[in-house]
């Protein structure tokens, strides 16, 4: 690497320069895959509003209307997919404030092993408690788990 009078850059300001890409480009696929999660989380959330109306309907290997009408569908009078929304949207939120606050990494990485361990849950409720399965909402877990590794990955890049 050089700068533009030719001159070679410290081998240290190489390696940051690597970093920082790293980090951009991990920062970018966490907020891509944080996208999707907010779709899918939003989709969930409208199907349960517009139940009467529209049901939930998924291939015959799956459960979608038995997991997402279940009582552990709800959480404190409240849809579990409206939490996931929100945890989608602070994933993204404190990835744009990382860009300028550090201590943002540690609060993703925190939110989002809360995120999986609570998607970990709701998991082993549908296959020991519920017995069914939703493709929507494991879709959603595995990206509370994609999220929870790249993001302690940013942190250990950083």
């Amino acid at each position: 690497m050089t700068i533009e009078n030719n001159t070679p850059l410290p081998a240290t300001a190489d390696a940051t320069l690597k970093t920082t890409h790293t980090n951009r480009a991990l920062s970018v696929i966490i907020a891509a895959i944080a996208i999707i999660g907010l779709i899918d989380a939003g989709f969930l959330t409208y199907k349960h509003y517009a139940a009467a109306a529209i049901p939930l309907t998924c291939s015959t290997a799956f459960a979608c209307n038995e997991v997402t009408t279940s009582s552990y569908s709800i959480f404190w009078g409240l849809p579990v997919s409206i939490y996931g929304m929100l945890f989608y949207i602070a994933t993204i939120a404190l990835l744009i404030l990382s860009r300028r606050w550090r201590a943002a990494i540690y609060w993703l990485v925190f939110f989002s092993a809360v995120g999986f361990l609570f998607s970990l849950r709701f998991v082993y409720i549908q296959f020991f408690v519920l017995q069914a399965t939703c493709p929507y909402c494991l879709l959603s877990a595995a990206i509370s788990l994609v999220i929870f590794i790249l993001s302690f990955r940013l942190l250990l890049k950083k």
